[in-house]
């Protein structure tokens, strides 16, 4: 087992032309951050987001909301983009993501540990 801590979020450019954006995170199927009124250039802190457990993989996904978010209905909202982070970065040090899509680029930044 393996565990996925977020540092945090970046935002090189926003996905919403007009307004700010309302990023969420879900890790494993399972929304675990959400944001409102980020813009570009901002640097978010994650570091008190509880640890996401998984076992040789998890998949992380970040999207733009449109509205209410549902869990597991995310398809009505703008998908930024979408990893997969995997036990192999167990000891690698701070890794990084980077989300680009639908106009949008952010940048998360992890550890994995055991």
């Amino acid at each position: 087992m393996a565990r996925l801590r977020l540092v945090k979020i970046t935002c090189k450019d926003e996905q919403d032309w007009i307004g700010s954006d309302e990023p969420f995170l879900v890790v494993g199927g399972q929304v675990i951050w959400r944001a409102e009124g980020v813009d570009a250039g901002e640097s978010l802190n994650l570091e008190s987001i509880p640890e996401s457990r998984f076992f040789a993989s998890t998949k992380v996904e970040l999207y733009e909301a449109d509205g209410e978010v549902e869990e597991g209905n995310y398809a009505v909202h703008d998908k930024i983009g979408e990893w997969t982070v995997s036990e192999q970065l167990v000891g690698k040090g701070e890794q990084s993501l980077t989300f680009a899509g639908n106009g949008a680029e952010y940048v998360l930044t992890f550890f994995v540990f055991p």
